[in-house]
């Protein structure tokens, strides 16, 4: 149920900001989000042998990391500025 909120939540803001034109400030969060997850997932899995359900938990809480950096994006209220087509 965790997962459901924090992706559902996720979904929503990035969505908004992709919506209002910020694509790039969305791409970028999202790109540095997935890199970091899957360094720390590698460092559970093989590094400390730990089970799954610690890659499980990395991966939730690296949607709600990104979640907070598309929230404070949201409320800077840059994107207002961007010319949309």
């Amino acid at each position: 149920s965790v997962y459901c909120f924090a992706n559902a939540a996720n979904l929503t803001l990035s969505g908004a900001l992709r919506a209002a034109g910020d694509t790039k400030a969305v791409m970028y969060i999202s790109v540095t989000g997935q890199w970091l997850m899957l360094v720390l997932a590698y460092f559970a899995i093989r590094i400390g042998q730990w089970p799954p359900m610690v890659s499980w938990s990395i991966f939730v809480c690296s949607l709600f990391f990104e979640t907070l950096l598309y929230t404070i994006r949201f409320y800077q209220g840059s994107w207002k500025k961007i010319q949309v087509v």
